[in-house]
C-alpha cells in the first residue's frame, strides 16, 4: 500500500513539474520558468500568485493551483520550492535527469485527492494539508529516489528511498505495462506514526463494539493468520508479524516501522505477476520489516 501510494504521489509531483517546463535558455531561473510556461501552455495548468528565484536553477512559487484536466477542481499548494530544475534537459527536449522539490501545504481535499479519491485517506493520512519532499536523479538506466517524503500533521510520515533500473524514459506518460520492464534494485519505506494509529484503532473499535485493547488483539490475530498461516513455515511472515504486532502494542506512542527490500540482484517487476501470498513476495525481494521500539 505504501509503495503504491508513493508511486501515485511521485506521478502527481512529476505532473506538477512536467506541466511547468522546455525552451530557450535565459540567465534567470524565473524568466526561464515563466517563458517555458507561456510557450508550452503551462499557464492553462499551473497558476500562482508570486514567484521568486531560488538559488541558481530553482524557483519558489506561492499560492499555487494545479489543474491537470480542463474543468477539474485544482490541487492547491501553499508553497512549491523547486530547489533544482534540469533546464538544460528541457531546452534539449529531454526528460529531466534530476529534480528536487518541496510542496508545503498541499490540500488533499481538492482536485484528484478529494474525499473518495484520496489514496492517502485509505491509510489514515486524512490531514487537511500535507507536506511533500521529492528528490530524484537519473543516470543512464538507474533512477535514485532519495527521498519521497509525505508528512501528514496529526497522522504520520511516510518516507520512501530506492534504486530502480530501466524505468520508462518518461514515466508520467508511459502506459502501465511499460513499468513491467523496470527492475527494483533496493528500497526502504519508513513509517513514523503521529497519532494516526490510535485514532484508527479507536474508530474501528467503536464501529465493531469493542474496546481499543480488544480491537488491537483482533487486528493482531488477523495479521497472524495472513502472515503466518497455520501449518506453514513462514520466516519472512514471522518476522513481519513480530514487528507489526509490536507496533500495534505500542499504538499510543509507537516507534518508526521500517520495510526494507534488498534482493541479491535487481528484480524485474514483471516477476510480481502471478504471486499471490506475502511469503513469496517477501522472498523475491528479500523483504524485511523491523520495528524501532
Amino acid at each position: 500500500m505504501a509503495a503504491a501510494l508513493a508511486r501515485r504521489l511521485a506521478l502527481l509531483l512529476a505532473a506538477l513539474c512536467l506541466g511547468a517546463v522546455p525552451a530557450a535558455a535565459q540567465t534567470d531561473s524565473v524568466e526561464r520558468f515563466e517563458e517555458i510556461l507561456a510557450t508550452h501552455g503551462g499557464t492553462q495548468i499551473l497558476t500562482y500568485q508570486t514567484i521568486a528565484a531560488l538559488g541558481d536553477d530553482g524557483v519558489l512559487l506561492e499560492s499555487v493551483a494545479f489543474a491537470p484536466q480542463p474543468g477539474a477542481p485544482p490541487v492547491t499548494v501553499d508553497r512549491v520550492l523547486f530547489h533544482s530544475l534540469d533546464f538544460e534537459a528541457w531546452d534539449a527536449g529531454r526528460p529531466p535527469a534530476f529534480l528536487s522539490v518541496d510542496l508545503v501545504g498541499l490540500a488533499p481535499a481538492a482536485g484528484p485527492l478529494q474525499p473518495g479519491g484520496n489514496p492517502l485517506a485509505l491509510i489514515g493520512f486524512d490531514s487537511e494539508s500535507l507536506d511533500v519532499r521529492l528528490d530524484y536523479r537519473r543516470t543512464g538506466p538507474l533512477t535514485i529516489l532519495d527521498p519521497l517524503r509525505i508528512t501528514a500533521p496529526g497522522a504520520g510520515i511516510i518516507e520512501l528511498r530506492g534504486r530502480l533500473m530501466n524505468l520508462p524514459e518518461d514515466p508520467l506518460f508511459a502506459q502501465p505495462m511499460a513499468f513491467l520492464g523496470a527492475q527494483m534494485d533496493e528500497a526502504s519505506i519508513v513509517f513514523t506514526d503521529d497519532g494516526m494509529l490510535a485514532r484508527q484503532l479507536a474508530a474501528s473499535a467503536a464501529a465493531d463494539g469493542r474496546t481499543v485493547d480488544q480491537q488491537v488483539a483482533a487486528v493482531t490475530q488477523g495479521l497472524q493468520a495472513v502472515l503466518v498461516p497455520p501449518g506453514t513455515a513462514a520466516p519472512y511472515g514471522s518476522a513481519a508479524f513480530a514487528a507489526l504486532s509490536a507496533l500495534l502494542a505500542d499504538y499510543q506512542a509507537p516507534a518508526p516501522l521500517t520495510i526494507t527490500l534488498a534482493p541479491a540482484q535487481p528484480v524485474p517487476l514483471l516477476n510480481l505477476m502471478g504471486i499471490g501470498n506475502f511469503e513469496a513476495v517477501a522472498a523475491l525481494f528479500n523483504l524485511s520489516v523491523t520495528y524501532g521500539g
